[in-house]
């Protein structure tokens, strides 16, 4: 896996390849308890995870939550 691809020049298979690896992997690390706030203690499946990404940037970044999250996971 390179450390760093120009995006701009990748074909979309290209793309899609790298940034699967990259989810597989931040997903992974989830899984064994590498990050802190709403991945702490994560427990769920890939769809949850993908869940808990979205709605902790929607929430960082532009202060509002998309309700993605089911109950379970709310803190």
């Amino acid at each position: 896996m390179p450390e760093s691809v120009d995006l701009e020049k990748a074909t979309m298979k290209q793309y899609g390849t790298w940034v699967k690896s990259q989810n597989q992997l931040l997903f992974d690390f989830t899984k064994q308890g590498a990050f802190d706030g709403a991945l702490e203690d994560f427990h769920g499946n890939w769809s949850d995870w993908i869940n808990l990404c979205l709605e902790d940037y929607f929430t960082v970044v532009h202060n509002v939550g998309i309700g993605l999250l089911s109950r379970r996971f709310a803190r």
